[in-house]
């Protein structure tokens, strides 16, 4: 143990044999938020500096913050994280992230999965995020994601239940939890314990006989999906927790995070398009001249790509460009192409590796079979490059109170999601569908009216035998904004990154 984290310990013991933790609750919520306001920072970008002052003030306030919190590790926690970042961005280390602002966005918000007080929230906010080029993206778009959080917990046959009871008293996760899985062996003395303790628990309690109805559960994609495992059987624990569908998954410990996770609410959030409003798109009306009887016209029509279906545009309008007439895609369009595109992603990162490139392998046999030689030869070459990460395994320890607490926590890399691409020349296109397709993703490829490269090639996705979904094609005129994945310029371990997130299993060894 290090003298700082003795520094802690030695004062949280002091603090809690304070009568009624020495200090008024309300009393230390108004003098934190009062502590927010005198923040101040040359460079409000300085992230490094930022997070230095941050951990300075907590650590000068310490009994005050402690006050306020949960457990009297949680603040330990808190700091441990900004002083792992504070280095982080000190020393511009590569992570998961290649925007320094979607690592800080989604380290504020793991920070505030810790403490959940607004006050402390507001606190960390003004500290970390405030007036800096982040804070927008925060507010406006990632803190929407609390709400999308999907956190269960798992109680298998071979379950410590003192365990779990000791964690649903010691920590408030009761009103955060979205379910509670029971297997049947268990049920009567699960909610012994239940009636015992608690009375009642608010929280939807579903029975499972076998471990299959788990890996079979369907959540909302844009759910960032977290889930602990309670089982004393440790290997049959961890083999579950690699294979379900989840971004964190804890084993015999619930929501208890160390510096080395990092929620990837950046990757997740929402591949979205902006459309313009409704008054803006009446008055384009007036400036474009959209077509809506198409059977008079003899060039080239391009509808949109989805399901593995040419599919009309919902408002029946087209523009002509370059002698070639394009559907011309709607928010209702967007809106079901993505809902193609997520239950593409369903079934094509379902798949195992191997299964993937036996696909792929099909797509560059029927594009040289089509004389297209060039973008067979791109397929393949991106099908041999070892540029895959192994998994990870790390330890951690976290000072405590009572003893240090030491986790094994294993990384893996899964698919993104969906991927919005920027259609460009063939070669491009080809070679950047290949590298999302075997990471696992989906793809939508926003059609560039000068090119209509995809276009063509569409009909022989349906041939290489890729699943619905998996890759649409949209155009539209209309479109204000897109926010496109950019791999051009990446290196190939750097794709791979950009294209995967890590999903963490985190086992409590003690």
């Amino acid at each position: 143990m290090d003298d700082n984290a003795i520094d802690y310990v030695n004062i949280i013991n002091e603090y809690y044999t304070n009568l009624e933790y020495g200090i008024n609750k309300k009393e230390a919520l108004k003098r934190i938020s009062d502590l927010s306001l005198e923040l101040q920072f040359q460079d409000v970008n300085n992230f490094a500096v930022r997070l230095e002052e941050a951990v300075s003030i907590i650590e000068d306030n310490f009994l005050l913050f402690a006050s306020v919190c949960e457990h009297k590790d949680v603040l330990i926690s808190i700091i441990n994280y900004l002083n792992h970042f504070a280095v982080h961005f000190m020393h511009d280390i590569k992570g998961e992230f290649n925007d320094k602002y979607e690592t800080i966005i989604s380290l504020m918000l793991t920070i505030c999965n810790i403490n959940k007080e607004p006050e402390v929230q507001l606190f960390l906010e003004n500290a970390i995020i405030k007036d800096s080029e982040a804070q927008d993206c925060t507010q406006e778009n990632y803190k929407s994601l609390f709400s999308r959080q999907y956190i269960e917990m798992v109680l298998l046959e071979e379950s410590d239940l003192y365990a779990f009871i000791n964690c649903l008293k010691m920590k408030n996760v009761v009103p955060s939890l979205n379910k509670i899985w029971v297997q049947q062996a268990i049920k009567q003395t699960f909610q012994w314990h239940i009636k015992k303790n608690f009375g009642h628990l608010n929280v939807p309690i579903h029975i499972f006989q076998s471990q299959q109805e788990l890996l079979t559960f369907k959540t909302l994609y844009t759910d960032l999906k977290i889930l602990s495992i309670w089982s004393e059987d440790i290997v049959g624990a961890r083999n579950l927790a690699m294979s379900l569908k989840r971004h964190v998954v804890f084993i015999n410990t619930h929501m208890n995070f160390c510096a080395g996770i990092l929620l990837p609410y950046a990757k997740l959030f929402d591949a979205t398009f902006l459309l313009l409003s409704e008054d803006e798109y009446m008055s384009a009306e007036h400036n474009y001249k959209w077509i809506i009887n198409t059977k008079s016209y003899k060039g080239s029509i391009y509808n949109l790509f989805y399901n593995n279906i040419w599919q009309k545009p919902v408002r029946n309008m087209y523009w002509e460009h370059n002698d070639v007439l394009l559907a011309n895609a709607t928010s209702e369009d967007f809106k079901r192409c993505m809902d193609s595109a997520k239950e593409g992603y369903k079934i094509w990162s379902a798949k195992s590796i191997n299964s993937r490139m036996h696909v792929l392998s099909k797509l560059a046999s029927v594009l040289q079979c089509k004389n297209e030689s060039l973008l067979a030869d791109i397929v393949s070459k991106w099908m041999k490059l070892p540029y895959f990460c192994i998994n990870l395994l790390t330890g951690h320890e976290i000072e405590s109170v009572e003893a240090p607490e030491r986790f094994e926590i294993t990384k893996v890399r899964i698919p993104k999601g969906v991927i919005i691409l920027e259609e460009k020349d063939k070669v491009t296109l080809f070679r950047e569908l290949t590298q999302c397709l075997i990471t696992g993703n989906s793809i939508i490829v926003i059609c560039d009216p000068d090119l209509c490269t995809l276009a063509p090639y569409c009909d022989i996705f349906l041939t290489a035998t890729i699943p619905p979904g998996v890759i649409n094609l949209l155009s539209s005129n209309i479109l204000e904004d897109v926010k496109y994945d950019n791999l051009a310029e990446l290196k190939p371990e750097e794709v791979y990154v950009h294209l995967t997130i890590n999903k963490h299993v985190v086992l409590c060894l003690t």
